[in-house]
């Protein structure tokens, strides 16, 4: 077979992009620098969003030489060998927890895969044949979400396998727009399977984790600013990495791109939910109340439109004349926004439940005013209803007195139903001065008792 020359090899090597999905990332498997760049350079050689099958494939001495970037010209065939040998019986493995459907119990999941269904190197040939184990197509072919790509030439000047694992973490990361990675520790030593002699603190910071951020720093398109270290009392549990692309212009290119692709699956979400009613309480979550800043201290919106670019979604008030405009540039603050609709079906139900209430007419009258427009009614709306009682005399310790005022109370439950809306009357005696009755549970107790004390 014809060697390829160096300078087309660099030039592939320039251009080779690695595609693989997320899980792969954090999955366990063992290599070295050598055995790590020779799979993560078969990798680049897929096309992970035209190619359906793995393919048996043939891979020049000469080239996987030069992706090692070997000092000497002359190719090693006992170390050709060796690797072939050893990557022969790497495998992939996910250790993780999952509940059944069925059962909802917890199970324990473990899987492990042979990354090569066979490699095959023949002395004296000039060429590896291997073939990929098919049970991994789905991590890197076809790949549509939750991948990640990267640069082959970032990680072919790494000298450590664990710089290229970290990296591959890192970089996924970035591409989800973060510049953090807290990790547990002994997460992260069992992702990397580090031997034992690593498991100290000390062995695996001086070992792993400084040579990591050299080869990172050095060798690659990103940076780690600093690698923090969490401490359960006097133990080191979990560690942070925070980190950014070196290049500032291509960090906000990249971030530009991301938003972009964030903002079309918004449009998309705001279009099925747009014209519905939302029912949002007080937020007490900090997270909650950053994303739907401004319209936290209102309840009763219906979500009216949005614009191109820049994301605003228009929110008017269904009993007052009101409006606002709120960017949305995250999904939280969508799903927020779903979950207030289904909290608004929730209240509505409540307010069209049946209810027992006394026998006196005038009272029946008084709660089934605006009955047709129920659904659009807020505690603004019941503080109306309540302003219809102003006025009618009452006996109060066998005297007669007159209501004055009364409104709803205790706006910040959860749950503002008629059951639990508390009601506060005052009112005026025979003596002139104004008094403020003990609140009334809800609204019912409150009909009932305005029923038995009506003059």
């Amino acid at each position: 077979m014809k060697q390829t020359s160096k300078s087309l090899i660099k030039k592939r090597a320039s251009k080779a992009i690695v595609t693989q999905d997320n899980r792969f990332i954090y999955a366990k498997y063992n290599m070295n620098a050598n055995e790590m760049k020779f799979f993560m350079w078969i990798i680049a050689q897929i096309n992970s969003q035209s190619n359906t099958l793995f393919q048996i494939c043939e891979i020049p001495l000469d080239e996987i030489f030069e992706i090692w970037q070997w000092k000497d010209n002359i190719i090693d065939y006992s170390y050709i060998k060796q690797t072939c040998d050893s990557l022969a019986k790497k495998t992939y493995v996910e250790d993780f927890r999952l509940k059944d459907k069925d059962t909802m119990k917890e199970e324990n999941i473990f899987i492990t895969i042979p990354i090569f269904q066979f490699i095959k190197y023949v002395k004296g040939q000039n060429f590896v044949t291997y073939k990929l184990n098919d049970f991994l197509m789905k991590y890197l072919l076809n790949l549509k979400k939750n991948f990640t790509q990267l640069k082959f030439n970032d990680i072919q000047k790494m000298k450590s396998a664990y710089s290229i694992r970290i990296y591959n973490m890192l970089i996924a990361e970035l591409n989800q727009n973060k510049q953090a990675l807290k990790i547990n520790l002994q997460v992260l030593q069992n992702i990397l399977e580090v031997p034992k002699s690593l498991y100290t603190w000390h062995d695996f910071y001086k070992r792993v984790l400084i040579q990591a951020e050299k080869d990172i720093n050095t060798k690659s398109n990103i940076m780690i600013n600093e690698i923090k270290k969490n401490k359960t009392g006097k133990k080191i549990t979990d560690i942070e990495f925070v980190f950014k692309f070196k290049d500032d212009e291509k960090q906000t290119k990249y971030a530009t791109q991301k938003q972009k692709s964030i903002n079309t699956k918004i449009k998309k979400e705001l279009t099925k939910i747009k014209g519905e009613t939302m029912y949002l309480e007080n937020l007490q979550d900090a997270k909650e109340q950053k994303s739907l800043k401004g319209i936290q201290t209102f309840y009763d919106y219906r979500i009216c439109a949005y614009g191109s670019g820049r994301i605003f979604a228009m929110f008017s008030s269904n009993q007052e004349d009101y409006e606002k405009h709120l960017e949305i540039n995250n999904l939280h603050q969508v799903k927020l926004m779903k979950q207030g609709i289904e909290k608004y079906k929730i209240h509505i139900h409540e307010l069209n439940k049946p209810t027992i209430f006394s026998q006196n007419t005038h009272a029946k009258q008084k709660i089934q005013i605006e009955n047709k427009n129920i659904k659009q009614e807020t505690i603004k709306s019941w503080s109306k209803i309540l302003e219809t009682f102003i006025d009618n005399e009452i006996f109060i310790n066998n005297k007669l007195a007159k209501i004055v005022r009364i409104s709803p109370q205790d706006f910040n439950t959860k749950d503002k139903s008629v059951e639990s809306i508390k009601v506060v009357v005052c009112y005026k005696a025979d003596d002139g001065k104004t008094h403020v009755l003990n609140p009334f549970d809800n609204l019912n107790v409150f009909l009932q008792w305005f029923g038995d004390n009506k003059k």
